[in-house]
């Protein structure tokens, strides 16, 4: 990152603790004090939207432990000149609860802006809320293309949207190059299958698929949909089987991304490839779950894991390796794609924007926002940052790990990878 801060940040290493139990419902302080605008001294208050209860909750606290680690970060460095963040932390587990609490934050004069969701079902009605009231809505988790493509004039995406050409060209690069060559066949001779949960975010992940099948000439002999609720995917399983899939485009969260795995192996369902989208499958409780299972299992994310400082920029400040160490010292574990999204977005925000605007101002705070200026490899999900006119993040990337060893390394592209794909794994 290149303003002002960054260079302050160089030689920062987080010191002390930071316990993160598991968030109940309501409104959660992290800090104390706020203050939308205000003078340096004063806290600067930011809320944050999260499921962090309900079925999307395990995600919704990996991303709420990437902000902590960033906030921790930027307030032992001094602040936002010379104020303290604060969060104001509230519980989304279901669309309807978003639009309550995006109401209330977007609401509150103390409150800056809001910082969410992770998931692009609680993303897409709470930024329509805040957008409303005229609250910034930054968001660093949901993919849908809905979501920065309804014309709303205050929402920031800094992750991946899944309409832009990064998401579907590399997805379309890494099956008719990487994995066809891997499995020594041409793409247009194998067999894809399709799997996804029918909500905004399987529907979105299923769709740009259908799209990239459709352009690429690949052969889907199966589309099977299903509840993310469901607690039996054996139906899908044996559809998947009888069509004699050998590669599947997998798109779910992570109880049913176990449940995918575990039952196919049970039921005897092998194909040459599982290449699950995101969500479930990097989460930290899909090899807990999956097992030995879990090997091999491709996984298409917003953010490259278990990097080289080399293959990012020079003047990134906390580098990588600093990032993930700090991590480790405070939650515990090494972070995973939706933690390192939530750090890499909350340090756009308070490295790029809020040093350079008045934040209780929304027009100050936008101005910023569209200044931002980031490089690729600029930031420690790899990707640079720059908005276009919708507010989508066009330096966004998509990546390809492969779990070896029950351990996730990034193959593709190859500017990242750290090993080469491996087939029956």
């Amino acid at each position: 990152m290149t303003n002002r801060r960054a260079h302050s940040l160089m030689s920062l290493t987080l010191a002390g603790a930071l316990v993160l139990t598991a968030c109940g419902g309501g409104n959660d302080d992290s800090g104390s004090g706020g203050g939308g605008g205000g003078t340096s001294g004063e806290d600067l208050t930011i809320g944050v939207l999260l499921p962090l209860t309900g079925p999307l909750s395990p995600l919704g606290k990996e991303m709420l432990n990437g902000y902590e680690v960033a906030r921790k970060t930027i307030n032992d460095a001094g602040g936002i000149d010379g104020r303290q963040v604060v969060y104001e932390v509230s519980d989304a587990p279901t669309p309807e609860a978003a639009t309550s609490v995006a109401g209330t934050l977007s609401a509150d004069p103390d409150v800056s802006l809001i910082m969410g969701s992770y998931s692009s079902s609680i993303a897409i009605p709470a930024s329509a809320v805040a957008s409303r009231n005229r609250k910034l809505y930054w968001e660093t988790g949901g993919v849908s293309a809905e979501l920065t493509g309804r014309g709303l004039d205050y929402i920031y995406r800094t992750v991946v949207s899944s309409g832009m050409p990064v998401y579907q060209n590399g997805a379309a690069d890494f099956i008719t190059d990487v994995a066809a060559t891997a499995l020594g066949a041409d793409a247009g001779d194998l067999r894809f299958g399709l799997t996804y949960t029918d909500d905004a975010y399987g529907t979105a992940g299923a769709d740009a698929f259908t799209a990239l099948a459709k352009a690429n000439n690949l052969d889907v002999v199966a589309s099977e949909s299903y509840a993310a609720s469901a607690s039996d995917l054996s139906s899908v399983i044996e559809q998947l089987k009888s069509a004699e899939v050998d590669v599947l485009y997998a798109v779910g969260g992570i109880t049913d991304a176990i449940l995918l795995v575990r039952q196919s192996d049970e039921l005897g369902f092998n194909p040459d490839l599982i290449v699950g989208n995101g969500a479930g499958f990097s989460d930290k409780g899909f090899v807990k779950g999956a097992g030995d299972a879990a090997n091999g299992v491709v996984v298409a994310d917003a953010v490259p894991l278990h990097i080289s400082d080399d293959v990012l920029n020079e003047d990134l400040s906390p580098k990588y390796s600093e990032f993930t160490k700090s991590f480790e010292n405070e939650i515990g574990y090494e972070p995973l794609t939706h933690a390192t999204l939530g750090y890499a977005g909350a340090m756009v925000l308070f490295q790029e924007v809020l040093p350079n605007a008045d934040p209780a101002d929304v027009e100050s705070l936008v101005k910023a926002a569209k200044a931002v200026d980031v490089q690729p490899g600029g930031t420690v999900a790899g990707f640079g940052v720059k908005f276009d006119e919708t507010g989508q993040n066009e330096r966004a990337g998509w990546y390809f790990m492969q779990y070896q060893d029950q351990k996730l390394v990034a193959v593709a592209p190859d500017e990242f990878a750290a090993s080469e794909l491996l087939i029956g794994e």
